[in-house]
């Protein structure tokens, strides 16, 4: 399965009391044949990047969660897929017409990918999308549980 990550890697990667979980689920990626999908030169990757050089005075478990996100994540091409803007369908108008702008190249990603998942903790971005793209998103609260639980 390809996943589609928005802000909330990010925060919970900088919020030293969603350590567990995110290690969990970066466990449980790894253990699976999933992949993780951002999109090159946009404001979360570009946000991530700079969490190397911030992590740098942190607790040593949640330094060590950003380095390993960095070096068995986003540095493994097995594990982590960039995809360029040429890589990624534009949105038919009735649908960018509906997604907020910020989220827009998030839905592109959506849109492209034929096994793409995009989580999130964006209920209101869920909820204005059209019911046929609507299976492809998860809320963060939905999807960590099981995705974590399951074998």
């Amino acid at each position: 399965m390809k996943i589609i990550l928005d802000e909330w890697i990010y925060y919970f990667l900088k919020d030293r009391t969603k350590c567990e979980d995110t290690s969990d689920f970066l466990n449980k990626v790894m253990e699976k044949c999933d992949k993780l999908i951002f999109k090159t030169n946009s404001p979360l990757i570009n946000k991530i990047w700079k969490l190397s050089k911030e992590s740098q005075n942190w607790i040593p478990n949640q330094r060590a969660l950003v380095k390993i996100f960095f070096g068995s994540f986003l540095k493994n091409s097995k594990k982590c897929e960039l995809l360029d803007q040429e890589e990624i369908k534009p949105l038919p108008q009735k649908i960018s017409s509906t997604v907020p702008r910020k989220d827009i190249y998030l839905i592109e990603i959506v849109f492209t990918l034929q096994n793409g998942l995009l989580i999130t903790t964006d209920r209101k971005l869920k909820n204005t999308l059209p019911d046929s793209i609507k299976p492809k998103i998860k809320l963060i609260e939905e999807f960590l549980p099981q995705y974590i639980r399951d074998n």
